[in-house]
């Protein structure tokens, strides 16, 4: 078809060629809805505006429509998981690489995990 994004014709045809699409967008909604569409997992940050919410929650594979407030309200390493794969949108926490670090050099010198950043 003349005219067709080469993004929309890898998120529509590229599995039977291996290849897939990974978005790292702000503004989902101005992700065509052929592509957005297309991508089966999606790992959502929190997003204030209402019309980049609506369109990640009309492109979820599960219903999450429940779920705007939270998507709107999520905090700094949180995140909701939507997935083919997986029967309900699933919370996920993430931690910060510094932190991270922070606590692996505490715990190799002995101190307690627990109380790094104190």
């Amino acid at each position: 078809r003349h005219g067709t994004n080469v993004f929309e014709k890898i998120a529509r045809e590229g599995r039977k060629f291996h290849i897939g699409i990974c978005a790292i967008t702000q503004m989902p909604s101005l992700i065509p809805k052929e592509i957005l569409s297309q991508m089966n997992t999606k790992v959502i940050l929190g997003i204030p505006a209402p019309m980049d919410r609506n369109a990640v929650i009309e492109s979820s594979a599960q219903n999450i429509s429940d779920e705007s407030v939270e998507i709107q309200m999520l905090d700094k390493g949180e995140a909701i998981v939507t997935s083919p794969f997986i029967d309900f949108p699933l919370p996920v926490k993430v931690s910060f690489f510094d932190d991270l670090v922070r606590e692996d050099n505490s715990y190799k010198r002995g101190g307690n995990p627990e109380l790094v950043g104190l």
